[in-house]
């Protein structure tokens, strides 16, 4: 993700949600996966505060990133 041209930050944290987070980097834009409903994460709240807007994206059928990330370990696992 953070390869795309139009990504600013991916980040990886320690805490339980991403609002404090959230409000030190006032994003435009938050995405989440297609598994969560934007009027029950906590970091709305803070995002849309801040002027940004959080966006769900939508499933694609027959992807998953535990598959992805699975494919990935196995090649490199792999090599010798």
């Amino acid at each position: 993700l953070s390869g795309l041209k139009f990504v600013d930050y991916t980040v990886i944290f320690d805490e339980k949600t991403p609002e404090k987070l959230l409000d030190l980097l006032k994003p435009d834009i938050h995405v989440k996966g297609g598994d969560y409903k934007k009027e029950d994460l906590p970091e709305t709240k803070i995002v849309e505060k801040n002027g940004g807007e959080v966006k769900i994206l939508s499933f694609v059928d027959s992807f998953s990133t535990t598959d992805i990330i699975n494919k990935i370990i196995d090649v490199y696992s792999n090599k010798s």
